[in-house]
């Protein structure tokens, strides 16, 4: 398990690899909360993943939402996604 101490030590590139996946197929979210660093827990962090969502262009927030699998195709979704869908029993 990634502790916080860990997430704050992290290097960019390998911050993104570990935290980038939260928000699906969008690490430009994990990118802009980098230099937030250090958070004092997950909660704070992930605050700053969901302001850096509502603070993005409209444009950010069309990509994030495009880049959701619509649930009734047969896109490739995310390992979290899936994980979130059978805990829905969907």
């Amino acid at each position: 398990e990634i502790t916080m101490d860990d997430v704050n030590q992290m290097e960019k590139a390998i911050f993104v690899e570990a935290i980038g996946w939260i928000y699906e197929h969008s690490p430009w979210i994990s990118e802009k909360v980098y230099n937030k660093r250090p958070f004092a827990s997950k909660e704070e962090l992930l605050s700053h993943m969901k302001q850096a969502v509502e603070s993005a262009s409209e444009e950010e927030k069309l990509g994030l939402l495009r880049a959701y699998p619509d649930l009734g195709a047969r896109v490739k979704m995310a390992d979290a996604s899936v994980s979130e869908q059978k805990g829905a029993g969907l």
